[in-house]
């Protein structure tokens, strides 16, 4: 459910970086309000969601502030035989 609503918030943020500074204004205070309030939630947020995509790992900024260690922002995606 939080991806689909991510990748939502993250579609209007596409269609709408044209618009007048106001609302980009205010998509931008809402996108970061949305992703703060999932970090302190230990889940993804939507940049979490793009790297993620585009990396092939798993990418987590709840993880690495709780590790206190960058190295475990992304990790290995392991398959449902490999156990960690």
């Amino acid at each position: 459910m939080m991806r689909k609503i991510a990748k939502l918030v993250l579609f209007s943020i596409l269609l709408t970086s044209c618009a007048d500074p106001i609302t980009f204004k205010s998509i931008t205070i809402f996108k970061s309000t949305l992703d703060g309030s999932l970090t302190l939630n230990g889940e993804k947020n939507t940049t979490d969601i793009g790297v993620s995509a585009v990396t092939g790992y798993d990418c987590k900024t709840a993880r690495a502030i709780k590790e206190e260690n960058l190295e475990f922002y992304c990790v290995e995606i392991l398959n449902d035989d490999k156990q960690k």
